[in-house]
Parts: structure tokens; C-alpha cells; sequence
């Protein structure tokens, strides 16, 4: 390990420096980076500096490489961190809960997440998300809403009871593709007395995702 960096620091640097040190205002983080190039241009061996300053070798030694590139102002910022993973295009989305309430075109008993990738073109750790967030575990049984069933003539909530007698005992998720059909204020104070039972609206009539239920 070298024992000692000298750096080269202007006078007016120097003065910016310590103006930043004594300044209550500052940054610790940069009041830290300030002290770190001050004293490596007085020639204090980094050892010394690294425990004097509780940093580490590292940390040191990228801040001194970012003020001979960048001067004073490489020490005001940190790096832009790279960007993280893009959210998932909400039509796909749509697309793996929609396929979830059918049947795998494999024959299997139901869909996996590495099934489920292959089908729609996404990872299994994003399969793995969009359940989680929609409280879906293909694993578990999923029912669907019968077609044409309406709040209004009582077809969906007979289907709810139904639901309910066939199936005594664990959480529910039902996924259904029109939200009028659990919009009817009789359905709502329904699924209010029966909180294991979860629907989730695939989309709503602007092609939006709506958030599943508590």
C-alpha cells in the first residue's frame, strides 16, 4: 500500500475547502471528501487519513481520483447511479393475468412461473411480481367469473356464493374482465362478509390495470 498521495490544491481551492468544513450547512458527505483532499495535500499518509476519518482505503482513493478529473466539483455529487429495470409495459401486465385464468397449453394442473416466462417473453422473477402484487398463487385454485354474468340480475353473486360453498376453506382469488360485474353495491357488502374471497379486475374500460383487492 502506498503511504502516502499528495494532491496538488490551489489556494482558492484550499479557501473553498475549508469553507465547506466549517460550514454547518455542508453535506457530511462532502465536508468528509473536503477533509480527504485536504489532508492528502498536506502529505498526511493515507493510513493515517483513513483512521483519523473512520473511511476506508477505497473510498479514499476514489475521491481523490475524482478531484484530479473533476476538480472541486467531482467532490459535490456522487456518480449517477445506473437506472433501474424499466417497469413492465402494462398491457403485459394484462397479459399474464389474463392468461393465468386459463388452462397452461401444456395439460399441466396449472401455470408456473417458468411456464408462464416462456409463454409471455418475461423473466420468471417479473412472472414472480405480477402475481405477487395481484395476491395470486396459480398453485392455489383460481376461478373465473362465468361470461355475461351481471351484478344486476344477481348471476355474479349467485356465482360468488357458489364459489363459496365449493370451496370452504382457504383464500379465493377471483379474477374477472369487467369490473361492473363487482361494482353492484349488493356484491360489495357480499365480498365485505366474505374478506378470503379477493377479486381482481384484469383491466378496466380504458385498458387499465386496477389495483386487486386488500
Amino acid at each position: 500500500m502506498k503511504s502516502q498521495t499528495t494532491l496538488i490544491v490551489s489556494a482558492a481551492q484550499r479557501a473553498e475547502l475549508e469553507a465547506w468544513i466549517r460550514c454547518g450547512g455542508t453535506p457530511q458527505k462532502q465536508a468528509l471528501r473536503a477533509r480527504m483532499i485536504l489532508m492528502s495535500a498536506d502529505g498526511v499518509p493515507t493510513g493515517e487519513i483513513v483512521r483519523r476519518l473512520g473511511t476506508t482505503v477505497p473510498t479514499l482513493s476514489r475521491w481523490r481520483r475524482r478531484y484530479c478529473e473533476a476538480g472541486i466539483e467531482g467532490l459535490k455529487k456522487d456518480k449517477p447511479r445506473k437506472p433501474g429495470r424499466p417497469p413492465v409495459p402494462k398491457a403485459k401486465v394484462r397479459q399474464v393475468l389474463s392468461l393465468t385464468t386459463q388452462p397452461p397449453p401444456d395439460g399441466a394442473a396449472h401455470w408456473t412461473c417458468r411456464g408462464m416466462a416462456r409463454e409471455t417473453g418475461l423473466s420468471t422473477s417479473t412472472i414472480h411480481h405480477i402475481w405477487k402484487a395481484a395476491g395470486i398463487a396459480p398453485h392455489r385454485p383460481v376461478r373465473v367469473a362465468p361470461p355475461g354474468a351481471s351484478a344486476d340480475d344477481n348471476t355474479f353473486l349467485e356465482f360468488l356464493e357458489w364459489l363459496d360453498r365449493e370451496n370452504a376453506r382457504g383464500d379465493l382469488h377471483l379474477i374477472v374482465g369487467d369490473k361492473d360485474a363487482c361494482g353492484h353495491p349488493t356484491v360489495g357488502d357480499w365480498l365485505e362478509r366474505h374478506p378470503r374471497i379477493h377479486v381482481h379486475v384484469v383491466a378496466d374500460a380504458g385498458g387499465t390495470p386496477l389495483k386487486p383487492s386488500e
